[in-house]
């Protein structure tokens, strides 16, 4: 009877104590706003805002919008609250980061800009070729975006480039979650 009492002291004692613990990724939860707000579209109203998802483990995130002409301009709102992972590292859209010394050995797809920068541009294909209009979304309300071609407008993180046969490696190998992002259309330049 004693070793029984003892066995099950010792196993109801271990099995409540953590051993070793797992870094566990959140996704960011859909923002108060979605439940009034409607989904970007090709037909979303040009003066109301509509809200479109922004993953981190894709190249590009489209929005929904089709840009027909130069110089319309965008109003861009990320939602507050909201986080996206670039492996463990949590990060803050619009905001991007330095990076560790590690990370700073691959090339960024905008070396300009920070691991994680919440990246807006207009695209004619979903092709992988370097863009030289996509801008960083400097703040995280009321971000004005002047479309410098014609296509579809989308949203991205700027991350580190895989090699040249796969640039999209570094994104589908250790990004996760997504963001909320409000996009208004206010007029042209």
């Amino acid at each position: 009877m004693k070793v029984l009492l003892v066995v099950s002291a010792a196993v109801i004692l271990g099995g409540c104590a953590a051993i070793q613990y797992e870094v566990m990724t959140v996704d960011s939860a859909p923002p108060a706003a979605a439940a009034q707000t409607a989904r970007c579209s090709m037909n979303s109203p040009a003066e109301k805002p509509c809200l479109a998802l922004t993953y981190a483990d894709q190249w590009t995130s489209s929005t929904g919008i089709v840009v027909k002409d130069v110089g319309e301009k965008f109003c861009i709102s990320v939602l507050p609250h909201q986080v996206w992972f670039d492996a463990d590292r949590r990060n803050t859209p619009p905001y991007g980061e330095k990076g560790s010394w590690m990370m700073n050995l691959a090339k960024r797809r905008h070396e300009n800009e920070g691991f994680f920068a919440l990246m807006v541009d207009v695209r004619s294909s979903d092709d992988f070729a370097p863009s030289n209009t996509a801008k960083a979304v400097k703040v995280p309300e009321n971000f004005e975006y002047v479309a410098e071609s014609t296509g579809k407008l989308v949203l991205y993180p700027n991350d580190a480039l895989g090699p040249e046969s796969d640039p999209t490696y570094y994104y589908r190998k250790n990004n996760s979650g997504f963001v909320w992002v409000s996009i208004s259309r206010c007029g042209r330049q």
